[in-house]
């Protein structure tokens, strides 16, 4: 007997989202507001002619069908919004990172603007809170570097494919991949919690289908020492109310509470530690080594081990 899944509307809408489609509602693109871009039908003959181009090599030559999706606007042909995949075995794995695009008047003499939606968090160091992104490709560092491309060489596919590539890598300007993973962790959850327009069954979609992996991922780095156990409880929560089944991963959350627990007190040992000093030391080397050994366990009382240390409060 065969059993028969059953999908519902969110996950039918992710199955079927296609890598480029049109859409209508501009209101939360990132330059709708701008006073320069005010889209009119007196565009240039030949910009008009090489936006519809652009159109027609992302319909046409998008890799990565999988982790690279566009949406253009029926009544404003100037602009787009892309979603970039974070590429497994970097720390922006499984995470979603939107851009805000916008064509001048006299593109293609002028490459495209574009911005990316960060949600305040400052994942790359390519990637502002503000929005802006260094890339060469778009001459936002001056055209000083040697594979700075400009004119009618640069466009959105070029563009796209380096910010994959060559921007969210596992070889980033950060030192801290842990920290990198965190903030990551952070824009999943905010990302979630507020889907950009036209993409809100792709995200949903999105982290319903991969939450076992992302789970799974952090578990791995907190085994490796990132401080990261409050944000997995939270992403947890979070996946839980998206939809996920996520009893068979109880021992994830156990070790991110603990983790967690251990981050909330160790915070509150640094506060003091300057009144304290070579006491709080001692303690902060002990509880290293506790971490160390207990955290490898599920099921133990973090709560109990705590206790046995002092506060100095």
């Amino acid at each position: 007997m065969e059993i028969e899944e059953i999908l519902d509307e969110v996950e039918i809408n992710f199955n079927n989202f296609t890598k480029f489609d049109f859409v209508v509602d501009t209101s939360d693109h990132h330059y709708v507001g701008k006073a320069w871009s005010r889209y009119d039908d007196n565009y240039q003959e030949t910009t008009i002619a090489s936006i519809t181009n652009e159109w027609n090599d992302l319909v046409k030559n998008l890799p990565y069908t999988d982790s690279i999706f566009v949406r253009a606007y029926e009544k404003r042909r100037d602009l787009m919004r892309a979603v970039i995949v974070g590429p497994k075995n970097t720390p922006y794995c499984y995470n979603l990172f939107f851009f805000d695009i916008c064509f001048p008047r006299d593109y293609p003499n002028n490459p495209p603007k574009i911005a990316c939606l960060s949600n305040g968090s400052n994942t790359n160091p390519n990637l502002y809170d503000s929005g802006k992104v260094c890339l060469s490709l778009l001459d936002t560092l001056g055209g000083k570097l040697a594979d700075l491309l400009c004119g009618k060489e640069t466009n959105v596919l070029k563009t796209l494919v380096n910010l994959r590539t060559k921007v969210l890598n596992a070889e980033s300007d950060f030192s801290d991949h842990n920290g990198v993973f965190k903030l990551s962790c952070k824009t999943m959850l905010d990302t979630l919690r507020r889907p950009p327009k036209h993409f809100e069954d792709f995200v949903k979609g999105h982290f319903r289908f991969n939450a076992h992996s992302i789970l799974l991922t952090c578990y791995k780095y907190m085994n490796g020492g990132a401080a990261i156990g409050e944000m997995v409880v939270l992403l947890y929560k979070a996946f839980e109310a998206n939809g996920n089944y996520l009893k068979h991963l109880n021992y994830v959350l156990d070790k991110a509470n603990a983790l967690a627990r251990y981050e909330k007190h160790e915070d509150e040992i640094r506060k003091n530690k300057a009144k304290n000093g070579f006491l709080t030391d001692t303690w902060m080397q002990l509880k290293n080594m506790m971490t160390v050994k207990e955290s490898a366990k599920v099921g133990c009382n973090f709560n109990q081990d705590c206790q046995r240390y002092p506060s100095f409060n």
